[in-house]
């Protein structure tokens, strides 16, 4: 059975928020909450550096969105943040560039998603 790119970033985000847990889980929630927003309001390229250098080493969400984004696309030479931050932001191709912030955008989607539901983050809940 052949599965839809939906169903494989849902099943791949959950995944990932289903193994956090403590004070990192907060954190990494509040950034997926931001991330569509950011993407939508800055690009692809200054949203995951923004996000890479407000988030560092200890919060895997750009790892994880990296990872999913590999599988349904079937690139795996995304499948780390250095390596997707580096595809934003040395695609010359206009519509290269527009494929990539799409799948990103609607791979984050399910990462706000499942922060609120799983990790019970809520939006402007911030501290």
């Amino acid at each position: 059975m052949t599965l839809h790119r939906d169903h494989v970033r849902s099943r791949k985000a959950f995944e990932h928020v289903k193994g956090l847990q403590g004070t990192n889980a907060e954190a990494y929630g509040r950034l997926a909450l931001k991330l569509p927003f950011l993407i939508r309001s800055s690009g692809l390229a200054q949203a995951l550096v923004f996000i890479d250098q407000k988030s560092g080493t200890e919060i895997r969400l750009l790892d994880d969105l990296a990872d999913t984004v590999a599988v349904v696309t079937q690139q795996p030479e995304l499948n780390t943040r250095a390596r997707l931050i580096q595809a934003a932001m040395l695609t010359d191709e206009p519509a290269l560039y527009l494929e990539l912030s799409r799948e990103v955008l609607r791979t984050a989607s399910w990462y706000k998603r499942l922060s609120t539901s799983v990790l019970g983050v809520e939006p402007g809940g911030e501290k």
